[in-house]
Order: C-alpha cells, then structure tokens, then sequence
C-alpha cells in the first residue's frame, strides 16, 4: 500500500473491513450498555438486601434484649414447682 493510488479491489477492502469494524464496535457498545444495567441493577438489589439484612439484625437484636429481660434464671420455678 505504499503506491499513491490503491487499486478499486484494494480500496474496496479497505471499505469492507472499516463497515466490519464499524459493526463490531456497535455490538461492543451495546453489549457494555447491557453489562451496565446488570451491573447497576445488582447493585440496586444488593443495597436492598442490605437495607434488609439490617433492619432483620435489629429485630434479632430486640428479640434477644426482650428474652434476656423477661427471663430471669434467679425467678424460674424448678420443673417440679
């Protein structure tokens, strides 16, 4: 390709693999939008489980404050009471 002037079969190539290019980097685009959309709706449904894992967290924490301070070994009756 060092001659000035490409011949029409060369120039027609060229043509080709730029169209083929050209095409691969419209699915590359559209294949990060799709990976970006995964991405960002898992890390939407994370920051919902973790939203959750907290508030059931607290509630296991209330449940066993509320257990300690209604069981008081020292005021249990013995099984034959």
């Amino acid at each position: 390709m060092n001659n000035a002037k490409e011949s029409p079969t060369q120039l027609s190539e060229l043509q080709q693999q730029i169209k083929e290019l050209q095409i691969q980097l419209l699915h590359q685009q559209r294949l990060c939008e799709q990976l970006n959309e995964v991405v960002t709706d898992h890390t939407r449904q994370l920051l919902q489980y973790e939203r959750i894992h907290r508030q059931l967290d607290m509630q296991l924490q209330d449940l066993r404050q509320w257990r300690r301070s209604r069981f008081d070994p020292g005021e249990e009756r013995p099984p034959h009471w």
